[in-house]
């Protein structure tokens, strides 16, 4: 009996690459951002400040 875990050998991954120039690219990630920022609007049961919402996520 070996120490060694049985490691299997890696499985394929499918790198998906978008579609367009990279000016369409850019605006597919400038619209996903804007739609997460939204999401996070007028949230008064958080702090709006990152690092003090961290701290509050981490405290729990």
């Amino acid at each position: 009996m070996s120490a060694r875990p049985d490691i299997k050998p890696a499985s394929a991954v499918t790198v998906i690459r978008p579609s367009g120039t990279p000016e369409d690219q850019k605006r597919l990630r400038a619209e996903a951002l804007l739609a997460a920022e939204v999401m996070w609007k007028n949230r008064n049961d958080i702090p709006l400040d990152g690092v003090a919402y961290q701290e509050l996520i981490r405290s729990e």
